[in-house]
């Protein structure tokens, strides 16, 4: 028997609300910050920068987010990951 491996996919309903309420917990705490969000195969689908962020945060944002969509785990894992085996 084969492993598969399911994922789930967002859509710009699904990727709004994932913008709002990660803004909100930003803009609450006061960070500045930019959000990407990706589709499976590590495509921008919304980006979004809240007030004050630096211009150059969007890039980063978006490779994170590639990183993480393209290695199925967040992107600090697999940094802690790379470090580990240094």
């Amino acid at each position: 028997m084969e492993n598969f491996r399911n994922r789930r996919v967002i859509d710009d309903a699904g990727a709004d609300a994932v913008l709002a309420a990660a803004e909100a917990f930003a803009v609450e705490r006061g960070y500045r910050v930019v959000i990407a969000v990706v589709d499976p195969s590590g495509e921008l689908i919304e980006l979004r920068r809240t007030p004050g962020a630096q211009i150059a945060s969007s890039r980063v944002a978006v490779d994170k987010a590639r990183t993480a969509a393209i290695f199925v785990r967040p992107s600090r894992v697999r940094s802690e990951e790379l470090t580990s085996e240094l």
